[in-house]
């Protein structure tokens, strides 16, 4: 199974991302703002700043310690921990490569809104 971060690896060594004629509709800064809401809602639901209080930590970082932090404190979602992990290391992908390819974009989008939507129904 390839997760998304290996899934860009794939896809960076094209001249901008994309093959001709794919939909350019979606950008990384699309996708950095999918996992900045994704970020926010596991905070929330952690709610101990001081399991990880420097939110400038570099992304690399973020996706090992969100999504374990999550599952500690919820161990029912250790089943998405990796995917979490993968939707992170895309963005840091995404952000060091400058170019990824507009499905990959789409699809971290797609999880990374996903997952927050669970995320947020743990709160209630």
């Amino acid at each position: 199974m390839v997760n998304l971060a290996q899934g860009l690896r794939l896809n960076t060594h094209r001249k901008n991302g994309a093959r001709a004629g794919e939909d350019m509709t979606v950008s990384v800064t699309d996708m950095i703002g999918a996992t900045w809401r994704l970020e926010d809602a596991i905070r929330e639901v952690i709610a101990d700043p001081q399991s990880f209080p420097n939110e400038t930590k570099p992304m690399k970082e973020k996706a090992k310690i969100l999504p374990h932090l999550l599952v500690q404190k919820y161990p029912h979602l250790s089943d998405i921990e990796n995917e979490l992990r993968g939707v992170f290391e895309t963005c840091r992908l995404a952000i060091d490569h400058k170019s990824i390819s507009p499905i990959v974009v789409k699809a971290a989008i797609a999880i990374a809104d996903e997952y927050r939507e669970i995320i947020i129904k743990l709160k209630h």
